[in-house]
């Protein structure tokens, strides 16, 4: 009986920690980490042959606050025959707590800074 006595007030105890809060965006968006591999196959170029197959990988998360970003890596491109490896990539992001957009691309080796654009 005291096994049972003392398994139950622990179980009381598990019930009443507080749960984890679930992370959402103020757009109600859960926030998340995904990993993409792309592909991208291109067989006609204004009407003209142009065999071609990229490959790259980017990286989307997205914060509580509202921030985001998107990590774009290097890939690789072949026409025809001839591959070439892009190892550069660019970043961008949304700065929430300063409402900023911050571009950073690795091939030029430059960081850019703005407002956010809003279509309507």
């Amino acid at each position: 009986m005291a096994r049972l006595l003392r398994g139950v007030i622990a179980m009381a105890g598990l019930a009443a920690l507080p749960a984890a809060p679930e992370c959402r965006t103020p757009l109600g968006v859960p926030c998340s980490t995904i990993r993409f591999q792309h592909s991208q196959w291109q067989f006609l170029r204004d009407g003209a042959p142009a065999f071609s197959h990229s490959t790259w990988t980017s990286i989307e998360a997205a914060r509580g606050d509202g921030s985001s970003a998107v990590i774009t890596e290097g890939g690789n491109y072949r026409q025809w025959f001839k591959t070439e490896t892009r190892a550069a990539g660019a970043a961008s992001l949304y700065l929430a707590e300063e409402d900023r957009v911050v571009h950073v691309d690795h091939a030029q080796k430059t960081v850019r800074r703005r407002a956010p654009m809003m279509w309507t």
